[in-house]
This record gives C-alpha cells, structure tokens and sequence, in this order.
C-alpha cells in the first residue's frame, strides 16, 4: 500500500496541469514569488520543493525529471542551480505559503495565496523585518520596563574610553496586578519570538546571498574553463586542417567528402553518394563537384576557403566573444598552451 503519496487534483485534463505547473514553476523560479489560488498554491508548493531536491542530488534521472518540469531551460535552470546552493545546508522547508486576501467583487472571491522561496531577496519575513523590526524592539524594551524595575549603569572601556550604557533587572514592578503581569509576560513572549524570527530571517537572507554568489563564481570559472577548451579545440583542428590543405597543395589536386546531414558521417557519405564531394586545386580555390546523369561533372567556384574552415573561424570568433564578455584577458595565452 503506498502511503504518504501527494496526489491533489486541478480538476484539468492531465496535459494542460502539466503545463499550468511547469509554467508557475518556471515563473517561481525566475521571479521568487508567485500569487494564485490557494489550490494551485499548494499543489506548486510541492512541486517547487521537489524541484528543489532534485537539483540538489543532480543525477542524471534528476536533471530529466527537470528538463520535463520547465520551460524556458536556458533561463530557469541556472537560476535553480543558484536555488540549489542556497539551499545546500537544508533539508526541506524550500517554500512558504501566505494567505493574501480574496479576488475582487464581481468575480469567483476565490481565496488568494502567495507562494514563494524563502531566504531570497523578496523573502515577505525579510521585508516585515527591514521595516518594523526597530518598531518591535522599542515595543520590547517598554514591556520591559512595565513589567521590571531596571537600573541603567553607565560604564567607560578602560582601553578606548567609550561609555556604554548597560541595563540590570532588579526584579518586579512594584504595584502591579496578577492580571497584568500575565498580560505583561505573555507579551513579552511574544514580542521575543518575533524579534529572534525576524533576526533569524534577515540573517538567512544574508547566508543565502553569500551561497549564490559563491556557485556564480564556481559557474562562471566553469564556464571559462569551456570556453578555453572550445578555443583549444579549434586551434588545433584548423591547424591539422590546414596541414591536409598543404599536402594537398603539393599532390596538386585532392578530394573531401563532406556531409549535407549532421546525422550522416563523412566515410558514409562517400560510401553511399549522401554527401558533396568537394575538390581542392593547386590554384588555391575549393569547387563543388556534381555528378550529371550523363555521366560528365560540373565544377562551380564557391569560394577561396572551404566552408568547413569558415564554420570554425566563426566558432572561434563566437568562443573568444563570450570569453570577452566574461571578462577574461588571458584566453590568447590559454589557446597557446
């Protein structure tokens, strides 16, 4: 018997709730927060916390389980990579969900909800805390000072000569109700526990920003190190082609196959006429050959470099591109390692 198996229902064919829930996910992931529905909200509540896992193993049924879960890959997997990390020390609680009022009058008044990935830079605990937390503590501190008679000392660093004030509890108010002091007590609870949620809060925000910035670094030097390798590649290819175009040059005349169809390898098409055969003369100069059917061939001039060596000219220039936009200087002594 399978137990604990979250199963909730939208009430939609099985296409369009995987569509409706890759499309939120993907807007959660990107955007930090989403308002909907409450329904939809705890149904993408869940998926967002098993996203979550999912990048955080990083297997390879994983990753396809995520590729499935959203669109917009190139965009929204980065950034749930980013996710990953600064959940890393986690073991659940990825997400919080918020009751957010009702839909206007004049519609369904369906109840409202608001979803969204904690410790993030829209974190709602966050913001409450950045505008009231100062608020909270005053309100702390008069309860305080109701409910405890305080002496206030005035002390000075022998070493620097600063004057710190230093406050000491000398037990209960005089005068006070049982009444009130359980009202005082209860409210003092209360106003600790929201102080230490919301310090904690602004506290994980800050943790969770330093993570994210960390695995930008490790994604970006990952990211170079392709790129050189790329560089790498394409130096080294053009420089074997270059060498068959020299043999060429001096046998005078030689022959390339190469293929119309990326699925199709160059022996194979030389094998089976799927390809193009391309002639290089001593002249210089590549020439589409084409066989008629009356048996004689047509040589037509494309032009002085052959399109193979155009591809990886534009594949380098495209590779030193993005070596420059990720600001790295060195990538000319990279390539000649």
């Amino acid at each position: 018997m399978k137990r604990r198996v979250f199963n909730k229902k939208l009430t939609r064919s099985l296409a369009h709730e995987r569509d409706l829930l890759s499309n939120m996910a993907s807007s959660l992931i990107l955007h930090g927060r989403v308002e909907t529905t409450v329904t939809k909200a705890k149904v993408l509540q869940h998926r967002a916390n098993k996203l979550i896992e999912w990048a955080k193993r990083g297997t390879n049924s994983d990753q396809h389980r995520i590729n499935h879960a959203l669109f917009m890959r190139g965009e929204t997997i980065p950034q749930l990579q980013l996710l990953a990390a600064r959940f890393k020390d986690r073991t659940g609680g990825y997400t919080r969900l918020t009751l957010n009022g009702f839909r206007p009058q004049g519609t369904d008044r369906a109840p409202l909800a608001i979803v969204e990935y904690i410790d993030g830079p829209r974190d709602t605990r966050a913001l409450i805390a950045k505008q009231h937390l100062g608020k909270i503590r005053n309100e702390l501190v008069t309860v305080q000072s109701e409910l405890h008679k305080i002496n206030i000392h005035s002390l000075r660093d022998p070493l620097t000569g600063a004057e710190t004030i230093v406050r000491a509890w000398a037990g209960r108010s005089p005068n006070l109700t049982f009444s009130k002091i359980a009202y005082l007590t209860r409210r003092e609870r209360v106003l600790q526990r929201q102080v230490e949620k919301m310090e904690k809060s602004l506290v994980h925000v800050k943790e969770g920003r330093s993570k994210e910035e960390e695995k930008l670094e490790v994604m970006f030097s990952e990211m170079e190190a392709r790129h050189k390798q790329i560089l790498r590649n394409l130096e080294a290819e053009l420089k074997v082609r270059s060498e068959e175009q020299q043999r060429s040059i001096q046998r005078g005349l030689a022959s390339f196959y190469f293929s119309s169809s990326p699925l199709v390898s160059p022996e194979l098409a030389q094998k089976s006429g799927l390809g193009k055969r391309i002639r290089w003369h001593g002249a210089g100069r590549f020439y589409w050959h084409k066989q008629k059917t009356g048996g004689r061939g047509t040589l037509l001039e494309i032009a002085p470099d052959s399109e193979l060596q155009e591809r990886m000219e534009r594949d380098k220039a495209l590779a030193l591109e993005v070596l420059k936009q990720l600001g790295v200087s060195d990538f000319a002594l990279a390539v000649s390692k």
